[in-house]
């Protein structure tokens, strides 16, 4: 199943390498904005948000859905191959 992750990181100059890295440790992603990422996992949506939430301060926002559909605008060509993929 493919996955939508979405964060608003309130604390600025606060270090999330270990959120991304986690993010990226599912194996299939791709970084489709600034905070919005796409990956592939059999985990549910909640099993994600309890894996990444460790990543992140208590203020900051964290949004997991599956998706299936979509659409896009100036989309980067690579990111939406992967999508289609």
């Amino acid at each position: 199943m493919m996955y939508l992750i979405n964060y608003d990181l309130k604390n600025p100059g606060q270090n999330y390498d270990d959120l991304i890295k986690a993010i990226k440790g599912y194996g299939s992603w791709a970084k489709i904005a600034r905070s919005c990422w796409a990956i592939k996992s059999t985990k549910t949506a909640v099993q994600i948000r309890e894996d990444l939430k460790q990543h992140i301060d208590s203020s900051d926002v964290l949004f997991v859905c599956k998706f299936e559909d979509w659409a896009s605008y100036n989309l980067d060509k690579e990111v939406a191959d992967w999508l289609n993929g």
